[in-house]
């Protein structure tokens, strides 16, 4: 006997034909489908709140802004239009769900044009890289939102779907990108929004010809064989970014917790602390920052981590550690703030020194290549000797060299190129015949200067008598 009333008791318990409301559900979301009035100043509030909430990274503002808007309705009323073939309804959920969509990009990108903060918070950055998971949190808020729509007796699941399915939010990042002009942000939140917004209809056309709704006009096997081949091909399209989004996204995961096993078991120990860790640029320049305070490492030790990276899968990072040695005793002293402070700083001056080296290095390739053509040309140098000989001839020889200062690292970084502009690039070296006072040898020596500058077209080359 038990066995005989299984079928029905769990037919009974996922049951959904009693309790629907057909007509109601129909009447419902075609009059909610208009955006205009009411809904007009409600769409306007959501996308400011919405606007605020991502700007200062405010989740609790979020939420109130996802559930004030009014984007919901006309979405329903394009996969219920689509269910019931009701080509009039189609037409008034996309004309009033473009309208929507024209009006919130207007309001937030006014606001992320005037307000003083518009930097790239959490909240907004989340909104840009959709993946699978945002397809099925679309789909399946999508279903909730019209079985909660379509029973006789309301329930509290709409304002939840509102909260999960996330329409505004996106939107309004959308609206950030075009303010800032950001593509990479514009172009993703956008897709995030559409993908959305394809999965809710979806979703609310599978439900509405599941439960039999009927078609306001007819529509032949044929046409609905076609409708359905369509939608589907359509979903697919739609799908296929998000999923190499998401392969990417479980690739970096994976990446993550290596790295976090490499930390844990090469890198912290009780005289160091991690405070944190960051994996910087793409693929082949990747390089992993590490910020440890305590004890630092030795040379040897560090390229002993570099080497370990391989056993960890790891080999295509680049290690960078930032360092800084301070006393256990007194580290314990320290906020992990104040601590994180320090490590910063820390690697500030060491990019310096980089940029500094970077730089020295440069500048000392440009004048062996100048020093290079120079003695490569003798007859050049030999031309020079003989017009300085008839301007001054009291210049007994001559000679030519190139000097290179290397100064010490400043601690402002913009000091760099300043400093190194001014170090003198050539040295020529002049003997004077007979015995000439000071003051002619310095008018002399003014003198070739100011020649021998014009020479070599620069303003950096000193005259020293030898």
């Amino acid at each position: 006997m038990n066995t005989e009333n299984k079928p029905n008791s769990l037919t009974t318990l996922f049951a959904l034909f009693d309790d629907t409301d057909i007509e109601g559900t129909i009447r419902t979301i075609s009059n909610g489908v208009s955006i205009k009035g009411t809904n007009i100043w409600m769409l306007f509030c959501s996308a400011i709140l919405a606007s605020i909430g991502l700007d200062t990274g405010s989740t609790a503002v979020i939420i109130g802004a996802m559930l004030v808007s009014p984007l919901m309705s006309p979405i329903l009323g394009i996969g219920l239009s689509v269910g019931i073939n009701d080509r009039s309804l189609l037409w008034r959920s996309i004309k009033n769900f473009s309208i929507a969509i024209i009006l919130s990009l207007i309001a937030s990108s006014l606001y992320f044009t005037i307000t003083p903060l518009g930097e790239a918070t959490s909240e907004l950055t989340a909104r840009t890289s959709p993946t699978l998971l945002d397809v099925g949190i679309a789909f399946f808020g999508g279903i909730a939102g019209i079985v909660a729509g379509s029973r006789k007796e309301k329930t509290t699941a709409i304002p939840g779907v509102a909260i999960a399915t996330a329409l505004m939010p996106p939107l309004c990042t959308t609206g950030f990108g075009i303010a800032t002009g950001n593509l990479t942000y514009l172009l993703g939140s956008f897709y995030l929004f559409f993908l959305n917004t394809t999965f809710i209809s979806l979703a609310t056309y599978i439900v509405v010809r599941w439960l039999k709704f009927p078609f306001k006009e007819s529509a032949d096997a044929t046409i609905q064989k076609q409708v359905k081949l369509r939608i589907a091909i359509f979903a697919i399209i739609v799908i296929i970014p998000s999923t190499f989004i998401f392969y990417r996204v479980i690739q970096d995961l994976r990446i993550n917790k290596k790295i976090q096993v490499f930390i844990t078991e090469k890198v912290n120990n009780p005289k160091r602390s991690v405070l944190r860790w960051e994996t910087i640029g793409e693929k082949a320049n990747k390089s992993l920052k590490i910020y440890i305070f305590g004890e630092p490492f030795s040379q040897d030790e560090v390229t002993s981590l570099k080497e370990q990276l391989v056993s960890y899968d790891l080999e295509e990072l680049h290690l960078d550690l930032i360092q800084t040695g301070v006393p256990e005793r007194e580290r314990k002293q320290l906020s992990t703030e104040i601590q994180t402070n320090i490590l910063e700083k820390v690697a500030v001056i060491q990019e310096n020194q980089q940029k500094l080296n970077k730089e020295k290095d440069n500048k000392i390739g440009n004048l062996n290549k100048e020093l290079v053509q120079l003695k490569g040309d003798p007859k050049r140098l030999g031309n020079i000797v003989k017009e300085v000989k008839i301007l001054v001839p009291e210049v007994a020889t001559l000679s030519f060299a190139t000097l290179m200062k290397i100064p010490s690292i400043p601690n402002d970084s913009e000091k760099t190129q300043d400093e190194l502009s001014k170090d003198p690039s050539y040295i020529a070296i002049v003997s004077f015949t007979g015995r000439l006072s000071a003051k002619t040898q310095k008018e002399l020596i003014d003198k070739l200067e100011l020649f021998l500058k014009e020479r070599f077209e620069t303003n950096s080359l000193t005259v020293i008598v030898q």
